[in-house]
């Protein structure tokens, strides 16, 4: 899985819209970088928007439940009505982009979470729709990626504490965990 794009919107420190865009340089040349930043600057809040858009979950919160987001008051930027994420990803020479958003309705009510998964075809410039359900479209990107939320925590977000849980992991987890990240399970 190669990330391409991240758009995030109103997304805890995040109020307002932001693009991270893999393609172009400087990060296009990168082969590593870093982000780095004071506490409340976002480095969390990109994380957290990868995993919502991809699993319907955040690290912070980890179910991006209605109720928990209630409960938390996290993910939606202070002062705003709704948030949004959305990752553009590379997978076996297919483009896929998965969206995941919540919004206040009108009554001031907190909305259900919507996520939409869908791929670029090539012949005909459009992104068609693979699911616009909540519930299938984390399986999906799991299908896709062949990373669960679990092993997506585990091998990409290292540097959020997750470092630890690799290094702990039995032998087995461990060995299944780097295989899948190496493409060795094919």
């Amino acid at each position: 899985m190669k990330i391409l794009g991240i758009f995030i919107k109103n997304l805890n420190s995040l109020a307002g819209e932001h693009t991270i865009d893999f393609t172009v340089k400087p990060l296009s040349n990168a082969a590593l970088f870093a982000i780095t930043g004071p506490t409340g600057a976002g480095k969390s809040t990109i994380l957290d928007a990868i995993c919502l858009a991809l699993y319907d979950y955040s690290p912070r919160i980890n179910k991006a439940s209605k109720s928990a987001i209630e409960q938390s008051g996290a993910l939606i930027s202070r002062g705003c009505l709704e948030t949004e994420a959305m990752v553009e990803y590379e997978q076996s020479d297919k483009k896929y982009r998965s969206r995941w958003s919540i919004k206040y309705a009108s009554t001031g009510a907190l909305s259900e979470r919507q996520m939409e998964l869908s791929y670029f075809d090539v012949d005909a410039n459009t992104w068609p729709v693979i699911s616009s359900k909540f519930s299938e479209v984390p399986i999906k990107n799991g299908e896709i990626t062949k990373l669960d939320y679990g092993q997506f925590t585990r091998s990409i977000l290292l540097a959020q504490g997750e470092f630890a849980k690799l290094l702990t992991a039995k032998k087995e987890e461990r060995y299944a965990l780097m295989e899948k990240i190496t493409g060795d399970d094919l």
